[in-house]
């Protein structure tokens, strides 16, 4: 049940307290108490969303680094195969104790050693993008946000205005 207490410009609520006194409730208070949980529970959103972010972030790097350790297994894997099957034709030739082997080889790696730095390279360029493209979106989220509240004064222009617009029709 809503109490009141008479005061020179009017009613005041009052409440009762468990204890039975009678507490006055200052003007205003609700709407303060209520704007600070309002801006907390912002927050706490802007907070989870950006960690969202950065969970995907750290998601589509670690997928690239997998990528990036997949494609350098094959580029090994293939030196390997390819040292294997040369030797395999040079020795089916007689001319595995020749120093043909021994070129082919380094050639060989020197093929993988090539793929391994282009690897590197693509693996760089494509990281650069993804997060320039990732913390861009990130980046973009962070300029909308906006947490101008209402302020006292817009309420106390918004309430004054309806007082008039009340007060012209007589109510």
């Amino acid at each position: 049940m809503a109490m009141f207490t008479r005061t020179p410009i009017g009613r005041i609520p009052t409440r009762t307290t468990h204890m039975g006194t009678i507490r006055r409730r200052r003007p205003g208070s609700g709407y303060a108490s209520a704007l600070a949980r309002a801006n907390a529970a912002n927050e706490r959103r802007y907070q989870d969303i950006l960690a969202g972010y950065q969970t995907r972030e750290s998601a589509v790097m670690g997928l690239l680094d997998q990528m990036g350790t997949t494609q350098a297994a094959n580029i090994q894997s293939a030196a390997r195969q390819s040292e294997r099957q040369s030797a395999a034709e040079l020795t089916a030739r007689g001319l595995a104790g020749t120093t043909i082997m021994p070129s082919m080889r380094a050639g060989i790696r020197a093929r993988a050693a090539r793929s391994m730095a282009d690897l590197g390279v693509r693996t760089a360029v494509q990281r650069a993008s993804l997060l320039s493209a990732l913390r861009g979106d990130m980046l973009q989220f962070m300029e909308r946000r906006t947490d101008a509240g209402p302020s006292t004064g817009a309420w106390a222009n918004a309430l004054q205005a309806l007082g008039y617009g009340l007060g012209r029709r007589g109510i």
